[in-house]
């Protein structure tokens, strides 16, 4: 079980997302990277759903982008980028997806850097001690 862990965990994930269907695929992985770092099932749960959300938001309103989930120091983290600058908001605000994704998250900026759209999303954790 622990090499599963260590395969895991080595290293952030990227995924480029087009399609909605990706979105499924990405919040299995979203999971998997929680559970194996050690957060509660229903932690990794709102993680999974922040990644999920997010990957829907490239493929339904941007036109895809690329998707990065990594575990880092007592934090998970999902990087979206989208390269047209869409996706995330629309002249009312932020969407009922990227809320969610707020609510789900501790931190969440949106960073425009040149006609790039990203956001970058923080789950700090409360849960883990590693020795």
């Amino acid at each position: 079980m622990l090499k599963d862990r260590d395969a895991i965990l080595e290293t952030s994930w990227q995924i480029q997302s087009g399609a909605e269907g990706d979105r499924y695929a990405i919040e299995v992985l979203a999971r998997r990277i929680a559970l194996a770092d050690g957060y509660p099932h229903a932690e990794a749960m709102r993680f999974a759903y922040a990644a999920s959300e997010l990957a829907s938001n490239l493929a339904l309103h941007g036109g895809g982008g690329t998707l990065t989930i990594a575990a880092e120091s007592h934090a998970l983290t999902i990087e979206a980028r989208n390269e047209s600058g869409n996706g995330f908001c629309s002249r009312a605000g932020a969407g009922v997806g990227l809320e969610a994704v707020s609510r789900a998250m501790d931190e969440v900026e949106l960073i425009e850097d040149g006609g790039t759209l990203v956001v970058r999303a923080r789950r700090v954790s409360n849960y883990i001690v590693k020795c």
